[in-house]
């Protein structure tokens, strides 16, 4: 699944690594970086684009701030809404004049609105529809490794991946469930499953990977 983003991660480092070898730097105590990250991905299917700003506490030491907004990808229908965001606190630690090691911990809160259908008792063929909504809630930590590249003296661009946690807790509302139109049993939901089967309270993986486009003042 992660096989042609990761194809695009390794070749853009692979070209970017040219401009590096022309116009080599290193971050000093006081540098302010503004970033833009046009694809930050963390979940495959909820990319982000994030804007950010960071500080060098020390030459090695950056702190970092990031606001994300969710991209919707699943858009199929008029019913279907998503709307997402992020805000994400990192602290990169630089081996060397280009190469880092990170600490990146992130809120994520999304909202989902869909709809589902369920069959009426005893006429399996009249279908009900019903509007739901999705409330998802991440906290994520997640080390990360990262690359520098100085395109100028101002324009730098960097690369990263690294793969961590996430806490999830997800919750369904606002079904408008009428028991003497149909019944709750999962059988008898068109799909197999209803919309509570969404419902999370668990720990899993949390991979992160992308690129920063960042202005250095």
């Amino acid at each position: 699944m992660y096989r042609y983003p990761l194809v695009i991660f390794l070749t853009l480092c692979s070209i970017l690594s040219g401009a590096q070898e022309t116009n080599k730097k290193r971050f000093e105590q006081g540098n302010v970086l503004i970033t833009l990250a046009p694809l930050n991905i963390g979940n495959i299917f909820m990319p982000s684009l994030d804007f950010g700003a960071s500080y060098f506490v020390t030459n090695r030491i950056e702190i970092q701030l990031k606001y994300g907004k969710k991209i919707d990808v699943y858009h199929y229908d008029d019913l279907y809404r998503f709307d997402g965001h992020k805000l994400l606190l990192e602290v990169p630690y630089y081996l060397n004049r280009n190469l880092y090691v990170s600490l990146e911990m992130g809120i994520h809160q999304n909202t989902f609105h869909d709809k589902m259908f369920y069959l009426q008792p005893n006429n399996d063929s009249v279908k009900i529809k019903d509007i739901y909504t999705v409330k998802d809630r991440r906290i994520t930590v997640v080390p990360k490794m990262g690359h520098t590249f100085f395109i100028t003296k101002h324009l730098i661009v960097d690369t990263y991946a690294g793969i961590g946690f996430q806490k999830l807790l997800r919750k369904v509302s606002e079904l408008e469930y009428d028991e003497t139109l149909g019944h709750k049993d999962p059988e008898l939901y068109e799909w197999g499953v209803g919309p509570t089967y969404n419902n999370r309270n668990d720990f899993g993986a949390w991979l992160s990977f992308g690129v920063n486009i960042n202005w250095k003042f």
